[in-house]
Order: structure tokens, then C-alpha cells, then sequence
């Protein structure tokens, strides 16, 4: 695994992805599931709750991004909530977010990784059993009793509860790749989630530029072509 460690991308690195992946994939309109995320559908979370479309296209494009660097990727649904620190930092004032309908992912021997989440006040990262923003915890399980005592306790932090879960596999992983990211495909633009990949991997590598400088739409016609 010290391979393997080796290629993993330091915390600045993941702040550059998260911000790349937070404009690229970020639209209202719920990308097309991978068959492998479509598998992991929950059937007994509580509520219907809002859904948040961005991380369906993160944990595909990162499970591709990691899986590629040599790792054991696991992907993720149920829900996940988040105790924001108010900005006057009075803990009265924290906000509580459900997400009761959610997608990460998991690195075996490394961790949690979500780059989606995104508040008012703050845009935690979650990366290696870690919140890189100041003052948050990070908590996971697959009993929800033990989430549910954080939350009571006003801990500041995600808190990630499993229902299902799917071992990244090579097979899976190259279909993922070269399924076409569907807000893009409506817009008449062909960009597979293999081309989001290589382009974390050459934003990383200096072989690209960041995109976020253009408008959405320029920039998936420059991913397009």
C-alpha cells in the first residue's frame, strides 16, 4: 500500500479538485446513474428528501479518478448530515442539513472522500476520515444510533450513514468511464466521465489548465472537443 500512498493526492491537491468539480458536474439537472450507483439505490431511508444531484457525478468521476491511481475504491449511499458552525461561531446558531439521500465513497485503509458538500457559510472536504475545514469532525457508521448521538451531543461535523454499499470493480469502473455525463449530452456536448477524469489527472499532473475561469458551457465544449 505504500505505493500506492505515494500516488495519492496531497490535501492541496484534493481543494484543486474539489473546486474543478464543483462548477464542471454542478448542475440542476440529475446526471444519468452508472449502473453500478443505480445497483446501490436505498430502499428504507425515512423520507424522500431532497437529493443531491452534484454527488452522483462526483463519487463517479472520483471512484474513476482513484481506481486508476491503484486504489480499492468503495462506493456509497444513504444519508449524510451536517452540523454547520454558525458564522458568529454561537453554537445556538449551528444549522443541522439532512441529505437523506446521498453518494461518497471510501478508500480501503484511507478513508472517506466527498468533495460535494456544499453550505451557506461553508464547503467542507472530506478527505482520508477528515474534514480539511478547521474546527469539523468527520463520523461514519452503519448504525444510525450512533450517528444519532452525535448529532444530539451538537458535535460540528458530517456525519455519513451507510445503507449500501459496492466494491469498485475494473469491469465497472471502465463502463462508468465511458458513459457520457448527460447535462452535457443535452446540450448536444459528448463528455464521457473518462474525460472529467483525465482532466483531474492532467490539472494535477500541470498538463492542464483549471477550467473554472469560463462559463460552464465553454468549458464542457473545451472538454468536448
Amino acid at each position: 500500500m505504500d505505493a500506492i500512498a505515494n500516488t495519492l493526492p496531497t490535501d492541496e491537491q484534493m481543494a484543486q479538485l474539489k473546486k474543478e468539480l464543483n462548477f464542471l458536474p454542478w448542475t440542476d439537472d440529475v446526471p444519468a446513474l452508472p449502473p453500478e450507483l443505480a445497483a446501490l439505490q436505498p430502499t428504507n431511508v425515512e423520507a424522500p428528501g431532497p437529493v443531491n444531484v452534484q454527488c452522483v457525478a462526483h463519487t463517479t468521476v472520483l471512484a474513476g479518478f482513484f481506481h486508476r491511481r491503484g486504489c480499492r475504491v468503495t462506493t456509497r449511499v444513504g444519508a449524510a448530515y451536517v452540523v454547520e458552525p454558525s458564522p458568529n461561531d454561537n453554537r445556538d446558531e449551528d444549522s443541522l442539513h439532512q441529505i437523506l439521500k446521498h453518494w461518497w465513497l471510501s478508500l480501503d485503509e484511507y478513508g472517506l472522500v466527498d468533495l460535494s458538500l456544499s453550505f451557506p457559510h461553508e464547503s467542507p472536504l472530506i478527505y482520508r476520515n477528515r474534514c480539511l475545514n478547521p474546527g469539523w469532525q468527520v463520523a461514519y457508521s452503519e448504525n444510525p444510533d450512533r450517528l444519532k448521538s452525535l448529532i444530539q451531543e451538537h458535535r460540528r461535523g458530517c456525519f455519513y450513514l451507510t445503507v449500501n454499499k459496492l466494491r469498485v470493480t475494473k469491469t465497472a469502473c471502465e463502463q462508468s468511464m465511458s458513459q457520457l455525463f448527460s447535462p452535457a449530452k443535452s446540450k448536444g456536448l459528448h463528455i464521457t466521465y473518462g474525460k472529467l477524469v483525465q482532466h483531474c489527472e492532467n490539472l494535477l499532473s500541470g498538463n492542464a489548465e483549471s477550467l473554472t475561469n469560463l462559463s460552464q458551457i465553454v468549458a464542457w465544449q473545451k472538454l468536448a472537443a
